[in-house]
């Protein structure tokens, strides 16, 4: 498998190609996702009927793809919080990072919703620590003046109601977000029993890590006894591993022999 991908980054380095199943960056589009229409559909089945998902597997499974390609096809309105975005600014997570995040994940979210910008803004314009200029949102992150978080999901759940609708707020590798001095276990219990217009979706990879952050079985645990609705990725089969290649070559134009698809799975 490994010569496959070097010969590939090759061809990348040489010529100027769509994104297509061999592209390593996250997919935002159906067509480019190999065979993960289960998924969509059991993430679909999640949020219609939970308020918590969990989209679980090891790095490079595809987790971040799907709940990109789901946000980005199904027209549910959504914030997206990355904690690598932060931990990649920041050098690690911290609130600085966490906020800056949320609100470029808010200024999105305005953008993408604009026949509502102006109600939306009037309602959250007098939170403390919530700064408006030019169709953007920043949040103040010093403990002096922080953004009260729980007023602005108190303001999506009114729009949010209002427009007979629900939000997604994806929070993806979520057990990175661990050392936030913010209590997220208690956001999400928060979110889960007061505020029904609004889904939780978080993304793991560590999965262990990410149920001790969430203690569910823990009687102390904001989350005690509060059910999730996990979706899990799973390996390809080798029948679907060399189909994926295949097909992935095809899309280059690259011929390739089957004994080398073979191969490259064993």
């Amino acid at each position: 498998m490994i010569d496959i991908f070097i010969y590939w980054r090759l061809y990348q380095l040489l010529v100027v190609i769509p994104v297509m199943y061999f592209d390593l960056a996250p997919k935002s589009r159906r067509e480019d996702l190999f065979n993960f229409e289960d998924v969509l559909e059991r993430l679909k089945h999640g949020i219609e009927s939970s308020r918590i998902v969990a989209v679980l597997a090891p790095r490079r499974y595809g987790k971040t793809s799907v709940l990109k390609t789901f946000l980005s096809e199904s027209g549910y309105p959504h914030l997206f919080i990355d904690a690598r975005r932060i931990i990649v600014s920041e050098g690690f997570m911290n609130i600085r990072g966490f906020m800056v995040e949320l609100s470029n994940a808010l200024t999105n979210f305005i953008r993408e919703n604009r026949s509502l910008l102006d109600r939306f803004i009037e309602s959250i314009k007098d939170i403390n620590g919530v700064e408006i200029s030019k169709s953007s949102i920043k949040l103040s992150w010093s403990k002096r003046n922080r953004a009260d978080i729980a007023s602005i999901l108190d303001r999506l759940q009114r729009w949010a109601f209002e427009q007979g609708q629900r939000i997604i707020i994806a929070f993806d590798e979520f057990q990175e977000f661990r050392p936030l001095p913010v209590k997220l276990t208690h956001m999400l219990a928060y979110v889960y029993d007061d505020l029904p217009n609004i889904v939780i979706v978080v993304t793991g990879s560590q999965i262990g890590l990410l149920y001790d952050m969430l203690s569910l079985d823990d009687p102390s645990s904001p989350l005690y006894g509060r059910p999730i609705y996990e979706v899990r990725l799973r390996r390809l089969s080798r029948d679907e591993a060399i189909e994926f290649l295949r097909k992935g070559f095809e899309q280059t134009s690259i011929k390739v022999e089957e004994g080398f698809l073979s191969k490259a799975v064993e």
